[in-house]
Order: structure tokens, then C-alpha cells, then sequence
């Protein structure tokens, strides 16, 4: 997707780049959309005078981690000019000063347009669900209670091995009560529970559904039960890493022992091309990296990567593998993954995936300049494109949370253009431009939504809200 635009917009980036970034008003014009940003007045601005902020300071319901966009690919492009027939600007039959509303909130704003986005299949706004329990939430309390009361009146001796395996793995009630149970009880009695348990139970525990947790519980309490888990764990490494519920006790092993860590590292270096097929396993390298006390423990994929490009990328989940090591590393590693990756020459290639466009996240998270430029350009010059993006919703999405002020900032100074504003209005019944109202809603720091207070009375007069 827009491939020659985006080697084209990559070798401009980098002429840019050698002139050290000059003023907005003094950038070349690849499309004539983009004129709106010029010095000409604004008649929906209650100020001519220029508003820019460095910080933002608004924090909504829309934000992160209330916001999902749900993806769908966009054929069209917003067209600048008004179609035949529609009114723009103030071209309106009806009085803006009737009292028939004040301006709502930002914060309501984006409710409102988030409501009416709703049914659209390209650019629905949902609120996200609430983060589900690991531990299971839909057991009920009574249920939950009752088994826990008879763990209290219960002895260790009748704790068996056999007894343990029942309650860890039959119901989800029984699990929970196990584990809360490990969670209060002495170390004393903890380590004779340890020692109840056989070799067989453990194995049946670690690959189950329920099971699993208890033996995670028992593993950041007891050492010597650590080191057994830790023994069996690399008896068969490779195929408990591709089961779900045993990478999950792996995980904890390698968050709490530095020679597990180890050992799981030479397994990933021994056959890496094994372990980036299944997420399971992929979780385990992830979790790897993170818990690395240096960058040295992970070098060698940051080698594989230099040596094979290409294969790599094309791995899905070696792109998570990616995010991670961008993480953690320090900054010369950042930019050698830059380089590697191309983003001047592909930046738009990378929204075409979910994990592509996590690394471009995770980039500006890092607060990387070269990456924050090349986006604040590629808004300036070519932002239809980016916006139609199938994945640059997610990351705009993503982006309030982190460090975006002076995307954002870009982003507001495009979408305000005259031009677009009598777009966005002219499709005010339209999804897309209820789409593009919401991002301008989005990227406005509380100051610029305040001056668009005469636009925001036609739109909404236009919505018949």
C-alpha cells in the first residue's frame, strides 16, 4: 500500500532532514488539501492569532484505555471540496445564535461523536471492556465462600497429592480458594504443601487450565519447590513454551530465577525459529527480554535481525518480539533497529499491520525524534493517506496514552485547516467526517478546542444532535 509515496515521502524526508526541519510555512506542497494550513484566516477560529501548546493537559473517557477504534480498511479519500449540494461553513439556513445548546465539554464531544460512530463498520468507536479477573470473574461469591470455608476447617495431612490435584483442577471456584488459600497460609505450612505434591501432579497441574495458577502461587512462595518446577520445566522445554497455560508458569520461573532466564535465552538462540511460531512461546521470549538485567542476554536477535532482515519482518510475531527489545534497550540499539527496519522509506507500510504499527508506537514511546519527525512530516504532506491507514486508527488510538504531544500537535494543525473544516462539516452526516471531527476533537489541547467554539455549533447543528 502507497508504496511509491512512501519511498517518495521518505526521500523528501530526508532532503528535509539535511535542512534541519524548517518552519510549517516554509515546507513543499504535495497536495493541494494541505494548502488549508497556510496564513489565510480561519473563519471558524474566534482568534486569527496562531494557538500552539507544548503540553497537553486534558485527559478524557476517550482516552487509551477506555477507547477502541474498531479496524476496517478505508477505500476512499476525503475529498477537500464540498460536494455538490451539501452547505459549508456558515452557508447555513439555520440561526447559530438561537439558545438551543452551548458548546459541550471536549470530553462530551467526543462522547457524542463516539455515539454516532457507533454502527459505522470502518470507523465505529466502542468504550473498551473492563480488564476480566485472571482469576476468573464470573464464579459467583457464594460459591467462592463456601469452598474457601472448608479449606479453613480443613487439615494439611488431608492435603494430599491427590487432593491438591482435585482442588487446583476441577473447578474454578476450588482453584481460587486454593490459591487465596497459599496466599495467607505460613511459609511452614506452605512448603509442606510443596512437599505433598509429586512429580506426576506437577505435570498434570502446570498444562491446565486452572491448575496452573496454583503452581504459579507455589512458585513465588517456595524456593525448593521453585527449583523442582524449574527442573522439570527443562526436561521438556520447547513443548511446555508452546502450551498456553505451562508458558505461563515459565514466564513466572523466568521473572524469579536468573538461571531459568538463562537456560530459556540458550533455547531461544539454540532455535528461534521455532520459538517465534507460536505466541505462547513468543510471550516467553517477551517476558525474557524484559526481565534481562542487560542488553547482552538479547544481542544475539538484535544480530539475527542485521543478518536477515527481511524473513524476520515478514514473521508476525517476531514484530512483538521487536517491540520488546525497543523497549529495553538503550538508545544506540534503538537507532540500529531503525535503520534496519527502513521506517523512512515505509512508515505507511507499517499501519498495514497491527503489529507493525506497534513498533512505530513503541518508537515514539521511546521518545525516538527521527520517528516523531518522519510522522509529524508525513501529516503535513501526505495525511490522507496516513489516516486511511487500516492500522493508524489503533495507534492514534494507542498514542493519547504516551508521549504524541507533537503529533498531535501536527495533526490539529492539518484537520483545522479551513479547507478540511468545511469537509468535515459538509459530511457532518457521514461517517467519515464524523471520524475526522473526533480527531480533531482528539488532538485539540483545551485552548484550540475553545477557539473552534463557532465550528463546533455547526457541526453539531449539522448532527441535529
Amino acid at each position: 500500500m502507497h508504496a511509491n509515496t512512501s519511498s517518495y515521502v521518505g526521500k523528501k524526508f530526508k532532503e528535509r532532514q539535511k535542512s534541519s526541519f524548517p518552519d510549517n510555512d516554509n515546507l513543499p506542497t504535495l497536495f493541494s488539501l494541505n494548502s488549508s494550513c497556510s496564513s489565510a484566516p480561519n473563519p471558524y477560529l474566534q482568534s486569527q492569532h496562531p494557538v500552539m501548546f507544548d503540553t497537553r493537559i486534558i485527559e478524557t473517557n476517550h482516552r487509551i484505555e477506555n477507547v477502541v477504534f474498531k479496524i476496517l480498511r478505508v477505500k476512499a479519500s476525503l475529498n477537500n471540496l464540498p460536494e455538490k449540494g451539501e452547505p459549508s461553513g456558515f452557508d447555513d439556513d439555520r440561526n447559530l445564535d438561537k439558545d438551543f445548546r452551548e458548546v459541550p465539554t471536549q470530553d462530551a464531544l467526543l462522547q457524542i461523536l463516539s455515539n454516532r460512530l457507533a454502527m459505522s463498520k470502518n470507523y465505529q468507536v466502542v468504550t473498551a471492556a473492563k480488564s476480566r479477573n485472571r482469576y476468573f470473574p464470573e464464579v459467583s461469591l457464594d460459591e467462592l465462600l463456601q469452598e474457601e470455608e472448608y479449606l479453613k476447617n480443613v487439615s494439611l495431612e488431608q492435603l494430599s497429592d491427590i487432593k491438591l490435584l482435585q482442588l487446583s483442577s476441577t473447578r474454578k471456584s476450588q482453584s481460587i480458594a486454593l490459591q487465596n488459600y497459599i496466599l495467607k497460609c505460613s511459609q511452614e505450612d506452605t512448603e509442606i504443601l510443596c512437599k505433598n505434591l509429586t512429580k506426576n501432579s506437577i505435570a498434570k497441574m502446570i498444562i491446565h487450565q486452572f491448575g496452573n495458577y496454583t503452581v504459579q502461587e507455589l512458585v513465588k512462595k517456595s524456593i525448593p519447590f521453585r527449583k523442582r518446577v524449574e527442573e522439570y520445566c527443562q526436561e521438556d522445554f520447547y513443548i511446555l513454551a508452546d502450551t498456553e497455560y505451562s508458558s505461563r508458569v515459565m514466564q513466572i520461573l523466568i521473572e524469579e530465577s536468573d538461571s531459568f532466564r538463562f537456560f530459556a535465552f540458550s533455547c531461544c538462540e539454540a532455535n528461534l525459529g521455532r520459538m517465534v511460531e507460536r505466541i505462547s512461546s513468543v510471550f516467553l521470549i517477551t517476558s525474557c527480554i524484559r526481565s534481562a538485567k542487560s542488553e547482552k542476554e538479547y544481542n544475539f536477535m538484535v544480530k539475527e535481525l542485521s543478518n536477515n532482515v527481511r524473513p524476520w519482518v515478514s514473521k508476525k510475531y517476531f514484530k512483538r518480539i521487536i517491540v520488546s527489545i525497543l523497549q529495553s534497550c538503550n538508545p544506540p540499539t534503538l537507532q540500529l533497529v531503525y535503520n534496519l527496519l527502513e521506517l523512512e522509506n515505509n512508515i505507511l507500510k507499517f499501519f498495514e499491520d497491527k503489529y507493525s504499527s506497534y513498533v512505530v508506537l513503541t518508537f515514539v514511546e521511546r521518545g525516538h525524534q527521527p520517528t516523531i519527525q518522519l510522522l509529524a512530516y508525513i501529516i503535513q504532506q501526505d495525511v490522507i493517506s496516513l489516516l486511511e491507514a487500516e492500522y493508524f486508527r489503533f495507534f492514534i488510538n494507542r498514542l493519547c496514552k504516551f508521549k504524541g504531544e507533537s503529533i498531535f500537535r501536527e495533526l490539529f494543525h492539518v484537520l483545522s485547516g479551513n479547507e478540511f473544516l468545511d469537509s468535515i462539516l459538509a459530511r457532518a452526516r457521514k461517517q467519515k467526517g464524523r471520524y475526522f471531527a473526533y480527531l480533531l476533537a482528539l488532538s485539540a489541547e483545551p485552548k484550540q478546542y475553545a477557539s473552534l467554539n463557532s465550528f463546533w455549533k455547526v457541526l453539531l447543528d449539522r448532527l441535529a444532535v
